[in-house]
């Protein structure tokens, strides 16, 4: 182990996760853990911080100063990888995020391809919608007619 929190809280990977498949032919890796070293001077510094906090070295103000110092330089070190670790996450974020606008895209441009094929046709919709209304209207008419023949009618 990596001592201290590594060996007795840390319960995650050491190197980074991925790649995880985001679109046609493309992966994204996520390169940091919780186990990185800019990471740890972090935590470093702010367990430092949280001890005096929480009381460490009460009676000795210039113990306490000094642990302090030391938390203060150990958080201002670590701002440079911080920021690296930053831009890496940033990058697999903004090659996630475009990939994502890229399946979009493609869903809707399916979808509407989708619609083409399965779309009934509006012209070929009229016609048949026509011809069963005249064949309609004639029914109704032979029946009307036909309802009007009797025997006495005939005879007349």
């Amino acid at each position: 182990g990596g001592g201290g929190f590594l060996d007795l809280a840390f319960g995650g990977a050491g190197a980074g996760s991925g790649p995880f498949p985001v679109g046609e032919g493309e992966a994204v890796a996520i390169p940091v853990t919780a186990a990185d070293p800019a990471l740890l001077r972090v935590l470093e510094g702010l367990a430092l911080g949280a001890m005096v906090g929480n009381g460490l070295m009460s009676g000795d103000p210039g113990a306490r100063a000094q642990v302090l110092r030391s938390a203060g330089e150990t958080l201002m070190s670590a701002g440079g990888p911080l920021s690296e670790l930053r831009g890496a996450v940033g990058t697999a974020e903004a090659a996630v995020d475009s990939a994502a606008t890229r399946n979009r895209a493609e869903a809707a441009a399916l979808g509407i391809a989708r619609g083409g094929l399965v779309a009934a046709d509006p012209y070929e919709t009229a016609t048949a919608l026509e011809e069963a209304r005249s064949q309609l209207e004639m029914i109704y008419l032979m029946t009307a007619r036909l309802s009007g023949l009797s025997l006495t009618e005939y005879l007349r």
